[in-house]
Parts: structure tokens; C-alpha cells; sequence
């Protein structure tokens, strides 16, 4: 995912103002990072920890998984709002 991000942002945004834009995509992960670990930790000690085995990792890879799709969908319903033909090129 993280390889394909220059490309697609380059392609999307043009070469011009790839830094400026890039910059603001990954700022935008900073949240996530900050949040994303002690939650998964929160998590998985209240399935049983790590001494379980791997069965207490399931649910903090539900929730990560679950927040990708719900990223994904929120994406799919700007993109169909500010087109309808989906494929198209802005």
C-alpha cells in the first residue's frame, strides 16, 4: 500500500504539487499511528493478552480490518457523490 501512494498521487495531483500533497496525505496518518497501538494493546488485553496464543490477536485484527472497509465505504460515497460513473477520471 505504501508503494503505490507516490504513484497514485503523482498521477491523480500531478508532479507539481506531489510534495505538498503527499505531505498532507501522510500528516494525516499521524492520528491512526498515535491511537491506532494503544488501542489494538487495550484490545488484546481484554481478550486475554498475549499469553493466550494467537486467538486474542483475532479481535484487534477485526477491528483494524472493519475500520479499513468503513474507510473504503467512506471513500465509495464521496467518490459516487461527486460522480456517478465511478470509473471516471476528476
Amino acid at each position: 500500500m505504501f508503494s503505490l501512494t507516490p504513484g497514485t498521487v503523482g498521477s491523480v495531483f500531478g508532479s507539481r504539487r506531489l510534495p505538498v500533497v503527499f505531505s498532507m496525505i501522510v500528516s494525516s496518518w499521524a492520528p491512526g499511528y498515535f491511537v491506532g497501538a494503544p488501542i489494538a494493546g487495550y484490545i488484546l488485553q481484554a481478550y486475554g493478552g498475549p499469553d493466550r496464543g494467537a486467538g486474542a490477536y483475532r479481535p484487534a485484527i477485526m477491528f483494524s480490518g472493519a475500520l479499513s472497509l468503513l474507510a473504503a465505504g467512506c471513500i465509495l460515497v464521496l467518490r459516487i457523490i461527486q460522480s456517478r460513473d465511478v470509473w471516471r477520471k476528476i
